[in-house]
């Protein structure tokens, strides 16, 4: 497979092609892809190994943002959804906007977040879950 810029592609690839970069020689390269949320499960669990200190911290880094982020859209509890409307991770604040449970007084925050991503679901609300028919 040529890629023309690995670093380039690692921060935006697909899932094979994130599988791939993370055997690269570039320790710059498998950093991008362990920074990568849409990184697949196993290869970031792979990279929590890698010889490269950077590069196990990021891909630590991004397993917990994960946690972080299932956490903001799963939690009913008032008091960590305000704990989590700080994280520096625009992601994670974002999930927050869009769980059903946030009390109006963060929602509120998040309208006012430096992320238009986090500005935007703050502004639509919660997300309707799927019909089932």
């Amino acid at each position: 497979m040529y890629i023309p810029n690995p670093r380039e592609a690692a921060q935006e690839a697909d899932a094979s092609v994130l599988t791939f970069l993370a055997k690269s020689e570039d320790k710059v390269v498998r950093h991008t892809v362990a920074s990568n949320l849409d990184c697949p499960d196993k290869v970031i669990e792979a990279l929590l190994f890698d010889p490269d200190e950077d590069v196990r911290r990021a891909a630590q880094d991004t397993a917990d943002i994960w946690t972080s982020m299932a956490d903001a859209r799963d939690s009913t509890d008032s008091d960590r959804l305000r704990e989590l409307a700080s994280h520096k991770h625009p992601a994670v604040r974002r999930q927050i906007a869009e769980n059903a449970s946030c009390p109006q007084e963060i929602r509120e925050i998040l309208k006012k977040d430096g992320n238009d991503e986090v500005r935007k679901a703050a502004q639509t609300g919660p997300r309707e879950p799927p019909t089932i028919m």
